[in-house]
Formats: C-alpha cells, structure tokens, sequence
C-alpha cells in the first residue's frame, strides 16, 4: 500500500509500532488517530506467519508492505456457483405471505413475487403471521427472523407444533453467519435466504420448494412425524427419578433466578455495561443447557464472547431480544404444563 498522507516520523517506524501508542496524540484530534491500526495489523500478519515492512516519510506518505505466504489451492477448492432452477408455470398463481416489519423489504419482495404472477398477502410481524395463516390458505411464507412483537422462530415454532401445519417456510435475515442455515432448518423451516437478496436467488429458493426438492422433503417430513420442543424436561426427569417436588422446585428456580438474571441482563445492555451483561449470561447458560433449549444455545455463546467487543451493535441488540423473548416463552409454557406460576 502507498499513500501520500501526513507520513511517519522514523523514530516511531523503528519502535515497531509498540500496541496501543500513537505517534502524536495530537493527531487523533486532526485525523481521527495514527499508530492503533499498525499495532493491531502486525498481530494479525504474524499471527499468519507472515511480515511487514513500514517505509516512510514525515509529510511525504508511507510504503506498507506486507508478505503473507499461503499454500496454493486447486481447482476443487474454488467456490461452486448453486445452479439457478426456476420454473414460472410453478409460480403461477401460488399466494404466498410475505413477513416483515421493514416496509421497503416487504415492497421489494413483493414486487418481484407479483411480477411472476404470485398472489401476495403481508405481514408485519410474527404475530399478524399466525393470524393471517389462521384465517388463510398459504402456499408458502416468506418469514423475516428479526422482528418486533413476535419474531420468525417463534411464529414459526407455533405454525408447527400448535397449528400442525406443514407449509414451506423461508427464513430471511440480514444476519447471514455461518452455520444459520443449519440453524434455521433445526427450527422448522425450509430453507434460508440472506437479505439482500437477488431476484434469481428467491425465485430459485420458491421454485424448490415447490418442486419437492430433497431438502423440502425432509423438513416437511420432519414436521409430520417429529413436532418440534423449544425445550425438554429430559434431563431433569432423569435426575428427579418422578420426584415432583423436586421438579416443582427446579422449575420455579427457571422462572425465578433464571429470569430476574435474564431481565437483568437486559437493563444491564440497556445501560451499556457490558460486563454485566456477561457475567449474567454466563450465569444462566447451565439452566439452559440443563432444560435443552437449543434455539438459543449458539447465540448465549455469541452474546458472552462478542457483547464486549460489539457493545450494542445491531446484532447484540437483536440476540438480546430474541433470547428474553424465548424463555419468557420457556417460562410461560413450564408453568402452563406444570401448573406453577411464580411468586
């Protein structure tokens, strides 16, 4: 990299950028800071076994060079593009339920769903979702994951287990992380699409689900024979061996020191302090781990390795919402099924 900036001084060039100095704090005030990022880049680059090199000059600009070695690929390692498979005549005529709170992704899927000939209904949360497939005959839903009131999951969990319905599902996110695909199918949907997405890519993801592609198959064959558990009292009946006081108790700890944690946890974000925020979810994740509630396992791990670093990001944001939502679920739903309310 070359550039003409404000250059170093080379005094600063040969103390190898020690971590956390800056050359001149006066230039924070000016240029927002020099140094931070070299310190940081070099931990990276020799992290890889690699090497940089800084040539400069005060008032002049600054030569950075860096070697990284890698080994080479081959030709299979290359990523594969998916073939596109689209079939109008498929599309023809199908209503499909667009879910999301964002009425600019709403307008953008539906356009394109109209223009194949779809009839298209909308939603703006999970909740108006239950209500609308209640009253309506859907040939697929298109189910944002992050939204208020009720998100996708959970809307999604209802379709499943309370109304026993069948219904392709599509999960759409703007938080595409790795794994979420598996995640999603877990949960009872059928498949899952990052937002932005491209008109081919939706298209693509309807056309197979009416198709009866694999991957359809298996998740409404799922749905038929193994309704899905947001949690399971497994674990717990093993140890009680059927002492129900024992489970009464267990249980009212869940909705008692589990959920003052939790809501805890949530005014600690609220404030911003993050420590807190950790220490109350490392707290609570043995109880959930004990009552089996996968929906949310991978994301208390996300919240307790990342809430310092991402502070409330949009994302932690949304994972901070998405778990007070489910074990206020798990909690309502225990003490539905046990007869126990908290004090």
């Amino acid at each position: 990299m070359i550039d003409t900036g404000i250059g170093m001084e080379e005094s600063f060039v040969k103390s190898n950028f020690e971590k956390y100095v800056q050359e001149d704090t006066t230039i924070t005030r000016k240029y927002g800071g020099t140094g931070l990022g070299l310190s940081i880049t070099k931990e990276l680059v020799q992290l890889m076994d690699g090497a940089m090199q800084i040539e400069s000059q005060k008032g002049v600009g600054s030569i950075i060079s860096v070697v990284l070695k890698f080994k080479k690929g081959e030709e299979r390692d290359l990523p594969k593009d998916q073939p596109i498979s689209i079939e109008p005549s498929l599309l023809k005529g199908k209503r499909i339920l667009v879910v999301d709170d964002n009425e600019f992704n709403r307008l953008v899927a539906s356009t394109i769903l109209e223009q194949n000939e779809m009839e298209i209904f909308t939603a703006n949360n999970g909740e108006e979702a239950i209500d609308a497939v209640k009253s309506n005959s859907f040939d697929l839903i298109l189910m944002d994951v992050q939204m208020p009131v009720m998100d996708g999951i959970m809307a999604t969990h209802m379709i499943r287990n309370e109304l026993k319905l069948a219904i392709p599902i599509i999960a759409l996110t703007a938080f595409a992380m790795k794994g979420d695909r598996e995640k999603y199918l877990s949960q009872g949907m059928n498949d899952f699409l990052a937002k932005p997405f491209q008109e081919k890519q939706l298209l693509h993801l309807i056309s197979q689900q009416f198709q009866g592609m694999p991957i359809a198959e298996r998740a409404l064959e799922k749905d038929h024979k193994e309704p899905l558990e947001r949690y399971s009292l497994t674990e717990l009946e093993a140890i009680s061996k059927g002492n129900v006081e024992f489970m009464e108790k267990m249980i009212l700890l869940f909705q008692t020191n589990v959920m003052n944690s939790m809501n805890e946890a949530v005014q600690a974000f609220e404030r911003s302090d993050f420590e807190e925020v950790k220490k109350l979810i490392h707290k609570i994740k043995p109880s959930i781990k004990m009552l089996r509630v996968h929906e949310v396992a991978d994301e208390l791990s996300e919240i307790e390795t990342q809430v310092l670093e991402q502070q409330n990001s949009e994302r932690m944001n949304y994972l901070m919402k998405h778990l007070k939502e489910v074990l206020d679920w798990v909690s309502m739903d225990l003490g539905e099924k046990k007869g126990i309310k908290p004090n």
